[in-house]
């Protein structure tokens, strides 16, 4: 079966990354058909970087059905996340 999955990509000691994986957990939580996964860890973002080709750190990816809905890049805060996935769920 597939899912619906916000999968945000971090590096380690980053600032962004930390505040982003915050409201991303928040966020998410507004959508139960979505399931959150962070993949901090440097040989798993090289891995997904050499597949999606995302441009930078902190990079947060909505993947549906093995789709990529969209790539959003840097911190935002929970209400610009939330408005976010609804326009790209919406598509």
């Amino acid at each position: 079966m597939n899912k619906t999955y916000l999968i945000e990509f971090s590096g380690e000691n980053c600032p962004g990354c930390i505040q982003l994986e915050s409201e991303a957990i928040k966020a998410s939580r507004h959508f139960p058909e979505l399931a959150f996964v962070n993949f901090g860890d440097e040989e798993t973002v090289r891995k997904y970087h050499q597949k999606f080709n995302f441009a930078k750190l902190p990079a947060l990816m909505l993947l549906k059905d093995d789709e990529v809905l969209g790539i959003l890049y840097g911190s935002q805060p929970e209400e610009i996340l939330i408005e976010w996935i609804k326009a790209k769920l919406e598509k």
